[in-house]
């Protein structure tokens, strides 16, 4: 629950309460969970914080990347690797998450999850390098098919999140709220900056 409650704390604008939530019950070294939760848990925190607005603290996503590529060496669990792909984006400056995509393409075929999450890893990295028309060009059409990487609609949010941003950064901000009213039987979670 920890996860939730830093969230939580970054959705109301509690920015000192979210980080603290992180750094003593979320990251690697903090966390008491699995490393399927840590794997999950961290990188989605710290990709939502910055879509918020937050900076970058590079030293958490170094720390994470060594984390997750230790905990999981190989790619196949598709939620774990979804959530990997930020880590590859963050800290890659563009390096290493072409290789990454690569990977997750070729074992998409065998995986009941198909192209979703080599499609979900090339979004992040079209935002990560800062073409947002690639981004929404990737994101948009694997919105629906989120569902295939499991977790929670709290977690699977980041995809939205990020798709909103890619919308609000390149100028579209009506379609970044005609996105959020499809939304509407939803309650919002997400912050992301710009968008109020």
């Amino acid at each position: 629950l920890s996860w939730h409650v830093a969230l939580s704390a970054l959705a109301l604008g509690d920015t000192a309460r979210a980080w603290q939530v992180y750094e003593q019950q979320v990251q690697p070294g903090g966390a008491w969970g699995p490393p399927l939760n840590v794997a999950t848990d961290a990188p989605a925190f710290l990709w939502r914080a910055e879509l918020a607005g937050e900076k970058r603290n590079l030293a958490h996503w170094h720390r994470l990347r060594d984390y997750t590529d230790k905990a999981f060496p190989k790619s196949g669990i598709g939620f774990v690797d979804v959530h990997r792909a930020l880590t590859r984006a963050a800290t890659a400056n563009g390096m290493g998450i072409a290789e990454f995509v690569a990977e997750l393409e070729e074992i998409a075929p065998r995986s009941p999850m198909g192209t979703v999450v080599p499609q979900l890893a090339r979004g992040f990295a079209a935002y990560e390098a800062g073409d947002w028309p690639q981004a929404i060009a990737v994101l948009q059409p694997a919105l629906a098919q989120t569902v295939r990487i499991g977790g929670s609609r709290a977690q699977r949010d980041l995809v939205l999140g990020t798709l909103i941003a890619a919308y609000l950064r390149s100028g579209q901000s009506g379609a970044a709220r005609q996105l959020i009213q499809a939304q509407e039987d939803r309650s919002p979670r997400l912050s992301v900056q710009g968008l109020n």
